[in-house]
């Protein structure tokens, strides 16, 4: 588990390439929606860049502080994987606590989704 959990965070913190943009929906009622419409056009943008614009602060600056409830996992690096692997996360903001856990749960919806393919 320790090689596993050590690979997923390295590969994270190593990968140069563009990321994947992934595209969320929710649902509104009629009356949210005609709010935001009518935000998105006193800015002069569409829907889609004004919700963007509204959550992108919060998003750049807040990091998750509440720890959900499980076991705890360990794994080990060297001094230089942890370097690596620590100015990732301070570069993107992000909670040690809660990186590795969130990798693991991008790597298994990948790997369903991949599967959901075959």
């Amino acid at each position: 588990m320790s090689e596993f959990l050590t690979d997923i965070s390295l590969r994270e913190a190593r990968y140069r390439g563009r990321r994947a943009r992934k595209r969320i929906s929710i649902d509104l009622s009629y009356a949210q929606h005609a709010k935001l419409d009518y935000l998105a056009t006193a800015r002069g943008v569409t829907v889609q860049k004004c919700i963007y614009d509204l959550i992108q602060p919060s998003l750049d600056k807040h990091r998750a502080w509440n720890t959900p409830k499980g076991e705890t996992l360990r794994y080990y690096l060297s001094e230089e994987e942890h370097r690596l692997v620590t100015q990732y996360m301070a570069k993107h903001n992000l909670s040690s606590r809660h990186f590795v856990g969130l990798l693991v749960k991008r790597h298994v919806a990948h790997m369903k989704g991949a599967r959901d393919y075959e």
